[in-house]
């Protein structure tokens, strides 16, 4: 009697499984595109076409202002970044170095990392040097906060914070996705 062998069926069984998983990965994709990000609240060839002088406002910005950020903060499981944790505010100070003129313009947007059906953009507005997120109405999990600080054309700068609604605070290793 003739042994039959297993490796056809291995074969033929990875064939499958990479199948799926292309499939699998093209419809994940399609949830969320690369060319849909809005960081810098432009299309992102835009952003390819100006990076030199998105840069060089970016440090004009740096000359007269820093950004710091009160809340605790945690490393993410999921791309092992730094995320703020919130309960009921986010609060950013924006510390001024040189210019006394407060006249910021701020454009500020909020999403969640892994869909857009939530995001709402936000009017935000300097006080005292602190820019104040109320996020007692939040649904718990990851967001980010998209911020563009203007101080006037050649002073501009991007910032994309990422903070976790209560979900961290009782997991201080990590936060993972907050699916619905």
């Amino acid at each position: 009697m003739k042994k039959k062998s297993s490796w056809p069926y291995i074969i033929i069984g990875a064939i499958i499984l990479n199948i799926i998983a292309a499939i699998y990965t093209v419809y994940l994709s399609l949830d969320y595109p690369a060319d849909n990000d809005e960081s810098f609240f432009m299309p992102y060839q835009d952003v390819e076409r100006n990076y030199e002088e998105l840069k060089q406002k970016a440090a004009n910005f740096d000359k007269y202002y820093n950004l710091q950020i009160t809340n605790p903060s945690t490393k993410l499981k999921v791309n092992y970044k730094k995320a703020y944790i919130v309960d009921d505010s986010l609060n950013i100070t924006l510390q001024n170095l040189k210019t006394s003129n407060d006249d910021i313009k701020i454009k500020a947007k909020l999403t969640r990392p892994h869909t857009k059906k939530e995001d709402a953009n936000l009017n935000l507005e300097l006080k005292n040097n602190s820019i104040i997120l109320n996020t007692k109405e939040l649904a718990e999990g990851r967001w980010n906060l998209l911020l563009q600080l203007s101080l006037n054309d050649d002073t501009s700068k991007f910032y994309k914070i990422e903070f976790c609604k209560k979900q961290c605070s009782s997991n201080k290793q990590g936060c993972f996705f907050a699916l619905k």
